[in-house]
């Protein structure tokens, strides 16, 4: 009895090397895309790392290229330009820049960039901010509360909660936006020495859940929407504010020192910034 089922069971083995065949094949080709898969992952990140050291290392060239233009026209006695210098012609289509500038004729402020790759905003729509227009139609500012609607609402996400954070702009936009809303003042008095209070104390207004106020360096005529979450400053180590040794002239009585700080203001989805323009 035993030997007969023995016997069967070796004929009924005549369809299980296929089954084994195809199962070892599966998990051939599994293993195999796992493979792929983790190479290509690995392939990517290492390639956008060395187009970022690579864009660093260009910015550091202009760095220094901005640097010995201060320096070589300084010691001849001329000016220094002041406009965007680009980099010679770089390595697989790498560009550079820089500019100087200053505020007292002594202290030079240089800023150098790298753009290494990258995605070009020219070509893709997905990478641009947010823009649109505040040209009034008739009268001063009557369209801007209308475009400032409108671009909280570019740079939101519906119902999940992500919207500007604040808003900023410059100062004759930032009165015309003030002279717009309905004036609300409140009194308290307590006794006759009580003062009327007026207003608030704040340099800041407020639209809709966002506070908006101005700077004096913002250009005129913009007023930007902008987001913490998705605008950052990112700064090298060890190279912020760093002070390099002291320097003192034959001819000064002051000694003059370098401080150089390496950073780079970046965002991880422009879609959640926006510009109004034009605005009158």
């Amino acid at each position: 009895m035993i030997r007969r089922l023995s016997r069967r069971f070796l004929r009924e083995e005549d369809g299980i090397a296929l089954v084994i065949a195809i199962a070892s094949m599966a998990i051939l080709a599994i293993t195999t895309t796992g493979v792929i898969v983790a190479g290509t992952a690995n392939e990517d990140t290492a390639w956008v790392s060395m187009k970022g050291r690579s864009a660093f290392a260009v910015a550091q060239q202009a760095l220094a290229y901005g640097e010995g233009m201060v320096y070589g026209d300084i010691a001849t006695l001329t000016q220094p330009p002041t406009t965007t210098q680009n980099l010679p012609t770089q390595p697989d289509g790498a560009t550079g820049t820089f500019t100087s500038s200053t505020y007292d004729g002594v202290s030079w402020h240089i800023v150098a960039t790298g753009t290494v790759g990258g995605i070009s905003r020219s070509a893709f729509s997905f990478w641009r901010n947010q823009q649109s227009v505040g040209t009034k139609s008739t009268t001063a500012f009557d369209n801007l509360q209308a475009a400032m609607r409108h671009m909280y609402n570019l740079c939101s996400n519906g119902v999940t909660g992500a919207h500007p954070s604040f808003a900023v702009t410059d100062m004759a936009t930032f009165e015309g936006f003030e002279s717009l809303l309905t004036k609300n003042e409140r009194y308290n008095r307590d006794n006759n020495s009580d003062k009327g209070l007026t207003g608030f104390q704040s340099d800041k207004l407020q639209f809709k859940d966002i506070p908006i106020s101005y700077d004096v360096a913002c250009p005129a005529g913009l007023l930007y929407m902008l987001n913490t979450t998705n605008l950052k400053l990112a700064y090298q180590a060890g190279y912020w504010m760093k002070g390099f040794p002291s320097v003192d002239p034959a001819n000064q009585t002051a000694d003059i020192f370098k401080v150089m700080t390496i950073c780079n203001l970046y965002t991880n989805n422009p879609r959640r910034l926006g510009v109004i323009t034009a605005i009158n």
